[in-house]
């Protein structure tokens, strides 16, 4: 492998990309995302009256809202109104748009509803003036609303002109509709609390710019359960499984008289130093979200993404191969093997240090797992998910530490098979990216 340096140095660069933006980032710059734009509602009559108070420096583009019935509740919308007037900003994703600073009202007219309620998703997205971008939110409340009530008394104001040496942009300019500002006070009747998610319904086509969106529409559960998949599945790689048995026999100190019941306990506390330090990484890789959600929101680099998924597959049909430096495996490796095997905190530091010296078979799907959370900017989940992949990885160890190595199936060339699956996933995320 050592004529291939640049090719080695690939994920090691890579990793070290994710920690460089994880620390710089985790400095407390950005406000979360429901204390930057809080929301509230409450029924007015024929209408549902929206607030959304901004935090100083932050904003809401207006092109961005979207009103519509909670999917599988019956009703129809009309057209939001907007109380307060837009402001023009030359924004640095959309160009020249309409955005909306300290806070706004939007009156939302209800045409029909099933039984005088209905529930509503009020979609929104903001960003905040120094540079970062957050994902499409949703906020769902239930109302109970009168349709032959009489509609609010409405004045609307002129909106502010649009700058004149501003280059024109695809958006479609809304003329802004307003309420006065001495706007009627309504009844607060609200059956449900409102809940916050992250957007999973498609706005507009920018929404497909969101590796998040495809996230909120799995539960936490079956994302964790996904990865513990996939870590059994790299275990079947021709890279991985030949392997095993003699890493078991490094585990329990190649002893003669070990019990099966203290076999088992040093496989698990190998699996779980193994599983801990994926976990480590998941959790950096999750503190960068913030900054790669800017970044995948420009085109250019959502390509850019997309082609480093297609270099990481092309290493899993056996065209090149990704992993660390030789100068550092051999030194990891060294240290390695002056662990005693047998011990716990030998067999713990042994499974730390296998997860630093990823095998080829591994390191482009790990490289795209860490992209993928890293765009979610949700450090528990990645923390869960990695935790999720190493313990997925360590099953077959603590079944061997339970049953013996016969359980295991013969190496064979069905390995490569499972290793190119892993190579066609890698391509399937990034035609899905563009």
């Amino acid at each position: 492998m050592n004529n291939m340096p640049h090719r080695n140095l690939f994920l090691a660069l890579l990793l070290s990309w994710l920690t460089t933006f994880a620390f710089a980032n985790d400095d407390g710059e950005f406000l979360p995302v429901n204390e930057a734009f809080q929301v509230s509602a409450v029924d007015a009559g024929n209408h549902v009256h929206f607030t959304f108070t901004i935090a100083d420096g932050y904003y809401l583009y207006k092109h961005r809202f979207g009103f519509e019935p909670t999917a599988g509740t019956p009703g129809e919308l009309g057209e939001p109104v907007y109380q307060q007037a837009a402001e023009w900003k030359d924004d640095p994703i959309f160009g020249q748009v309409e955005v909306f600073y300290s806070s706004v009202d939007v009156y939302v007219p209800v045409l029909a509803a099933d039984d005088g309620f209905i529930e509503i998703d009020a979609h929104y997205q903001g960003c905040a003036d120094k540079g970062l971008c957050y994902i499409p939110q949703t906020y769902t409340n239930m109302y109970q609303i009168d349709v032959d009530a009489a509609a609010p008394d409405i004045n609307p104001e002129p909106g502010k002109p649009r700058p004149e040496s501003t280059k024109s942009t695809d958006l479609d300019a809304e003329s802004p509709s307003v309420f006065p500002a001495e706007a009627p006070l309504w009844s607060e009747k609200r059956p449900n609390p409102g809940q916050i998610t992250q957007s999973s319904t498609d706005l507009d086509a920018d929404d497909a710019l969101s590796l998040e969106t495809f996230l909120s529409q799995n539960g936490l559960f079956s994302i964790i359960g996904m990865f513990f998949l996939i870590g059994i599945g790299l275990t079947f790689t021709p890279c991985v499984l030949p392997m095993v048995p003699i890493l078991s026999g490094i585990i329990v100190g190649q002893g003669t008289d070990l019990s099966r019941r203290k076999a088992a306990a040093l496989s698990i506390t190998y699996v779980l130093g193994m599983a801990v330090t994926y976990a480590i990484l998941g959790v950096v890789a999750g503190l960068t979200g913030a900054k790669l959600q800017v970044a995948m929101q420009n085109p250019t680099v959502l390509f850019s993404f997309a082609a480093v998924f297609v270099v990481l597959s092309f290493s899993m049909f056996g065209f090149y191969e990704l992993q660390l430096p030789s100068g550092i495996q051999n030194r990891l490796n060294s240290i390695s093997q002056r662990q005693q095997g047998g011990t716990y905190i030998g067999v713990a530091i042994i499974g730390v240090l296998s997860a630093l010296v990823v095998s080829p078979c591994v390191s482009a799907p790990l490289a795209g797992a860490l992209l993928y959370i890293g765009q979610s900017g949700d450090w528990v989940l990645g923390g869960l998910a990695l935790l999720a992949l190493g313990l997925g990885m360590g099953a077959p160890l603590i079944a061997i530490g339970v049953t013996g190595a016969n359980i295991l199936p013969k190496a064979g060339g069905w390995m490569d098979n499972v290793k190119g699956l892993f190579g066609v996933m890698l391509l399937a995320v990034a035609l899905w990216l563009v």
